[in-house]
């Protein structure tokens, strides 16, 4: 399994706990500080409860793309089946922080 791939099961653990206090530490220690150096851990938070919310919670449909420091994965909503494509970026070093992460309706 790739780096990439790795920390996107990390994430979504986090993420299917629903509980945002898990999401705001791991926001912390594996978010890559360089690249959210603009962006506010609230309004991270806000939307992510958004997403679960909206969802129930993600359980992997199909690997789209796996690359070493890049994924795409098609997620499916846990509340009504709908899918989504996930892509993540990672640093190329351990421990492969995250750099940019996307969550959007499958076209």
């Amino acid at each position: 399994m790739t780096a990439a791939g790795k920390r996107y099961l990390s994430f979504l653990a986090a993420f299917n706990t629903g509980n945002p206090t898990v999401m705001r530490d791991y926001i912390h220690q594996y978010f890559d500080p360089f690249s959210f150096c603009d962006e506010d851990v609230d309004a991270f938070l806000r939307w992510y409860q958004h997403i679960f919310h909206e969802t129930g919670g993600m359980n992997i449909h199909k690997t789209f793309l796996a690359q070493d420091y890049y994924v795409i994965i098609i997620v499916e909503s846990k509340k009504d089946g709908k899918h989504y494509l996930d892509k993540l970026s990672v640093t190329r070093e351990y421990p492969y922080l995250i750099t940019e992460y996307f969550h959007e309706a499958k076209p």
